[in-house]
């Protein structure tokens, strides 16, 4: 592991080479412990060792003191509840498969749009983990779709609950 100077990332994984044609280049992934964020970082056509280890340095610093990692939603917060059909429960909570966020690179306006698209209800029984919906991420002209999930697995409810519901979205 290699700390820099700067205190903002260490080096933890490192492969460098040198091709004739391509220059001297570098692979190499960094962590701050400060932000808790992992960087990867590629580098090729320099023109020496100190002119490879200078820019990735350089790259580095701008990297973890100019970009902010800025998530939105994490895999444990409930975006949404939705009712239930036919189970034990009336209401299920619905979270991101996978954290939602983005990077924030400084002095650069970044407005994200998102949109949250479920059904307006769900029938028993789900497995946890199940797919109900997605939320919609967009900056600028990128979007990028996340699946939205059940947390916990739904049961069915019994005879009682069961009719009830049937009579509740009969026309749902």
């Amino acid at each position: 592991m290699l700390a820099y100077p700067s205190s903002l990332f260490i080096c933890d994984g490192l492969k460098t080479g040198h091709v004739d044609k391509a220059g001297y280049g570098i692979v190499l992934t960094a962590y701050s412990p400060k932000t808790q964020r992992r960087i990867v970082c590629v580098l090729n056509g320099l023109h020496s060792e100190r002119a490879r280890k200078q820019e990735c340095i350089k790259v580095l610093n701008w990297a973890f003191g100019s970009t902010e990692q800025k998530i939105l939603h994490k895999t444990s917060d409930v975006v949404a509840k939705l009712p239930v059909r036919l189970g034990k429960t009336d209401s299920i909570d619905i979270i991101p498969k996978k954290n939602i966020g983005f990077v924030k690179i400084e002095n650069e306006p970044t407005e994200a749009k998102v949109e949250v698209r479920l059904p307006k209800f769900v029938t028993a029984p789900l497995k946890k983990g199940t797919k109900v919906g997605c939320i919609v991420l967009t900056l600028g002209k990128k979007t990028k779709t996340i699946p939205l999930v059940i947390k916990e697995e739904l049961k069915s409810g019994n005879a009682f609950k069961q009719l009830w519901h049937k009579i509740r979205y009969y026309n749902a």
